[in-house]
């Protein structure tokens, strides 16, 4: 992938926004491809760390003091691991992370397979056995989910969350804070609007409208756009 390969992190430890199960899932990730977790970073003071011997730090004055303290290690690679917050709660994160100095490279686990023509943007992960066809184009912040599929020619917005399983079949367009639900299927050349979510099971047959929800199959809107 053009913004990064499999092995993006490779040469630098990595520090983890959240620490719930996805941040579990993306240590994994980062283990996998030979790397070394050294902190995570949350905003909720009552959590814990999920990881042993992983330190946990809280909200930017935790990020701004390990960064101090740290800064021989710097560069470092970082990952947002909030993978129940909205599209765009993960890339202000992200963004957060880089205006501290952090690398926010993409990041895939060896299972999966990304086409070298496919472009995976800044701060996207894609889990074991998640697949990246020809052409396709993710953009920042985004999770593909184990076993997800981007087919090719697809184009998928700023922190959009593919759950395990979802399929976007070939040249499909998806907006940003997207969220697709666990094995459904968006059919070939549809366009999902910005902040809409396709429940579990979906089966796609026609464009689905910014902010609306939809399910079933054939999917139906069940909750229309605030605005609509």
């Amino acid at each position: 992938m053009k913004a990064g390969s499999p092995t993006s992190h490779g040469g630098y430890q990595s520090v983890i926004w959240g620490s719930g199960g996805t941040a579990k899932k993306l240590a994994d990730v980062v283990w996998a491809c030979g790397q070394e977790v050294v902190a995570l970073f949350d905003n909720n003071p009552d959590v814990k760390s999920v990881l042993d011997g992983v330190p946990i730090y809280y909200g930017e004055s935790g990020l701004k003091a390990w960064t101090i303290e740290h800064q021989g290690a710097m560069p470092c690679a970082a990952l947002v691991g909030a993978g129940a917050a909205p599209g765009g709660e993960r890339l202000a994160l992200l963004n957060l992370l880089s205006s501290h100095g952090f690398l926010t490279p993409p990041i895939a686990h060896p299972t999966a397979w990304i086409s070298p023509r496919a472009n995976v943007s800044r701060g996207s992960v894609v889990f074991a056995q998640g697949i990246i066809d020809a052409y396709a184009v993710v953009g920042d912040a985004c999770i593909v989910n184990d076993a997800a599929r981007v087919g090719h020619d697809c184009i998928v917005g700023n922190g959009v969350h593919l759950a395990p399983g979802a399929v976007l079949l070939g040249g499909a367009r998806i907006g940003d804070h997207v969220l697709i639900g666990a094995n459904a299927v968006v059919m070939p050349h549809l366009v999902i609007g910005s902040d809409a979510k396709v429940g579990a099971g979906a089966v796609v047959l026609a464009d689905v409208p910014s902010g609306a929800t939809v399910v079933g199959n054939p999917a139906r809107i069940v909750k229309a756009a605030k605005n609509g």
